[in-house]
């Protein structure tokens, strides 16, 4: 699911655990991420009865996930990949609010 806000803005159920897996590439091995950015969606992945909200930012400069994962705080650049992902999700929200 995407939020804006605290409204879901759009959703996309994948139980394909390769897809699912494939969500790692997006994100960058690197934690030189800067904390200090404004995130203006959330991705929530949902598998079984379990829950990961990753925050984002898109913003030129600050293009970073951040979730908390087995009591860890993470801040990750996305990859290229990832960012265009994540923009695909945003165009189909658009495409849908229209």
């Amino acid at each position: 699911m995407i939020y804006s806000g605290n409204e879901p803005q759009l959703q996309y159920a994948n139980n394909d655990q390769d897809k699912i897996q494939q969500w790692m590439n997006y994100i960058s091995d690197s934690t030189t991420a800067s904390g200090n950015c404004t995130f203006e969606g959330t991705l929530t992945f949902v598998i079984g009865s379990d829950s990961l909200p990753m925050q984002f930012s898109l913003k030129k400069g600050c293009t970073v996930v951040k979730y908390t994962m087995d009591g860890k705080l993470y801040i990750q650049p996305l990859t290229d990949e990832g960012l265009k992902y994540i923009q695909s999700l945003e165009d189909r929200k658009q495409m849908f609010s229209n």
